[in-house]
């Protein structure tokens, strides 16, 4: 995704985002987004399982924090939250991607990255990844009420090497597992059926965090997991 960049006394970059349904057609149009009178850069979108609402984190032009804003199922937009960049105000807050638990507890991935204006690029200099885990109630989101009898895998050994194991809930004896890495790659998939131990070979996953998502056989999301591959 591009950024909008004051060069030349001109903006430039991301346009905002848009929903398609299924056929391709046009559900709603939020290009050129402007929240609060400033125009975003960079933004990610959750959206939750069981609510209406979608949680959009956001860097505006010219400016190098993380802020959060609700919107709800009216299209009504609310602030809820900033992260604040306290470096040196040549890097930015860049957000990558941003996943939502169970309960609503939020995990955002974002880099650090040199600000276009000095590096007079659209943010193509490296920069520093992070990873983050944001309570709801810190960002007034609803939370859910989950059973963790139900919804809890285990990851051994965490961090890993050449092998992690999944011990999941006897609960869940069907589903499916997907891997991926902190700019959302998938790395491995498999389906589940009928054991609670799995096995994922992770030797040729390069050094990095990684993400397991666990899904019943409907495709309803059960937990999402964190490991280490050293």
């Amino acid at each position: 995704m591009k950024t909008f960049t004051k060069l030349k006394d001109y903006k430039q970059g991301n346009a905002g985002y848009i929903y398609l349904d299924s056929n391709g057609k046009l559900v709603k149009d939020q290009r050129a987004m402007v929240f609060d009178g400033k125009h975003v850069g960079h933004i990610v979108t959750n959206d939750f399982d069981l609510l209406k609402e979608k949680l959009h984190v956001i860097r505006f032009v010219e400016e190098n924090n993380i802020y959060f804003y609700l919107e709800d199922s009216l299209g009504n937009f609310k602030k809820t939250g900033e992260l604040i960049n306290q470096g040196d105000s040549k890097f930015a807050f860049i957000p990558l991607f941003v996943k939502s638990s169970p309960r609503n507890d939020i995990v955002l991935s974002f880099y650090i990255a040199l600000d276009s204006i000095f590096a007079g690029q659209n943010f193509v200099l490296g920069g520093w990844a992070y990873i983050c885990k944001i309570n709801a109630e810190d960002l007034k989101i609803k939370t859910q009420t989950i059973d963790l009898e139900k919804l809890q895998a285990q990851l051994r050994p965490n961090p890993c090497n050449q092998e992690i194991f999944i011990n999941i809930n006897k609960n869940l004896s069907k589903g499916f597992l997907n891997v991926y890495d902190i700019n959302h790659k998938e790395y491995e998939s498999a389906i589940l059926k009928n054991k609670s131990t799995y096995l994922i070979n992770t030797i040729n996953f390069p050094s990095g965090v990684y993400f397991i998502e666990i899904y019943d056989e409907l495709r309803n999301k059960y937990c999402v997991e964190k490991f280490i591959k050293l």
